[in-house]
């Protein structure tokens, strides 16, 4: 279907009246929390670029750190990060274990 589909209504895993969407599968208010508008829509969480950007705000915002701390973030901090990307660690749309996969991937990337 490309980048931009609704996928809260091809799966039913999401609230009614949610829509989630792009590569990074924002919801309308966190896009607009992140990416406001003007001069940011909507449809453009659709957008690879923006939505890598915005997802990177989000990232760094929900880690708590400060502006030069960008690496080596201790497991408390990824799985803080995680959870607060997916809005709970155990979820039927993210996974029974998810902040535990996000942990053991960023060990594995971070130590490449």
């Amino acid at each position: 279907i490309g980048y931009c589909y609704d996928t809260c209504a091809a799966t039913g895993l999401c609230e009614s009246q949610t829509t989630v969407m792009g590569p990074m599968q924002f919801e309308q208010a966190t896009w607009q929390g992140y990416m406001p508008n003007p001069p940011y829509t909507l449809m453009d969480r659709c957008r690879l670029d923006l939505s890598i950007q915005a997802a990177a705000k989000k990232l760094k915002a929900n880690s708590e750190t400060g502006s030069g701390v960008c690496d080596n973030w201790n497991e408390a901090t990824v799985r803080r990060v995680a959870e607060r990307y997916c809005g709970a660690c155990r979820s039927t749309a993210c996974g029974q274990d998810y902040c535990g996969i996000v942990w053991t991937l960023y060990q594995q990337y971070a130590s490449q």
